[in-house]
């Protein structure tokens, strides 16, 4: 791999030696790239801004008031109508919700291409929280999602607390924890 040819403001090419200008190059290439890349994970407190598998347009506070409860916490789960274990923990999903409304939101979010696809699930299992639509991954790339299904837990805040691929028992002492 070769590096891009960089024109170097006249200063620093007199202090860079010819030998170690090789090196100079590498560095601001490297600075370049740690700067381009730094913070790429948004920040996960901002609310979410999307469409339900409805149709409807929302934006979901991620943070939580102060009446809520230092242990108030919300839950994002991603998953997609063809991931079969994202299907299998629904039963799961739905008594967990039924057990520690309020104290735990829990918001889907679907990553089906085709929105259709995630509704009819939605509609079919009764699912008693939001799903948001996220067909083109921008909910999922915020997070930094690599695969379905993956369970974000979040404070009051609205800071990520864990985050997990199924659901584990650590999570559910999370949830436990919350819910008292």
């Amino acid at each position: 791999m070769s590096l891009p040819q960089i024109e170097y403001p006249r200063a620093v090419r007199a202090v860079a030696p010819t030998k170690s200008r090789g090196v100079v190059r590498r560095a601001a290439a490297l600075v370049l790239l740690l700067a381009c890349t730094a913070g790429v994970r948004a920040d996960t407190a901002a609310p979410l801004e999307g469409t339900l598998l409805d149709g409807e347009r929302v934006e979901i506070a991620l943070s939580q008031p102060a009446s809520a409860g230092p242990s108030a916490r919300s839950l994002l789960i991603f998953w997609a109508s063809w991931c079969p274990t994202c299907m299998r923990e629904i039963p799961q999903l739905k008594a967990l919700q039924e057990r520690y409304d309020p104290r735990v939101r829990f918001i889907g979010v679907n990553v089906n291409k085709t929105v259709q696809d995630g509704l009819d699930v939605h509609l079919e299992q009764a699912l008693p929280y939001p799903s948001l639509a996220d067909p083109d991954l921008a909910i999922a790339d915020r997070f930094g999602v690599q695969g379905t299904p993956t369970l974000v837990l979040l404070d009051a805040q609205g800071r990520e607390v864990m985050r997990t691929h199924r659901l584990s028992e650590q999570l559910l002492q999370s949830l436990a924890a919350a819910g008292s």
